[in-house]
């Protein structure tokens, strides 16, 4: 918590869960492994989580930057697919 004054700021670390019930710090580019857990991909029962990243990269909704032979996602883009995606549920 930062105070300023009498105003109080909390700040909210960005975190990933850790697959085993606790969190990890967040980074700023995600591997693969850690945009599923990120999206939680690997609670829906999806067989292969990575199809569906493939599938939303294929479409263009995700954008996958390739270093050396893997992919690796900006923290930012992955929150503004979930704002795109929201928008769309609202919409509908």
């Amino acid at each position: 918590m930062v105070a300023d004054g009498d105003n109080y700021a909390f700040v909210i670390p960005f975190v990933l869960p850790d697959g085993n019930g606790g969190f990890t710090p967040c980074p700023e580019v995600l591997t693969e492994d850690e945009v599923v857990r990120y999206l939680r991909l690997d609670l829906e029962g999806s067989s292969d989580p990575r199809q569906t990243l493939k599938y939303y990269r294929d479409k263009g909704e995700l954008v996958a930057i390739r270093i050396g032979r893997k992919n690796r996602y900006r923290r930012r883009d992955l929150d503004d697919f979930l704002s795109k995606k929201s928008q769309e549920k609202q919409t509908r």
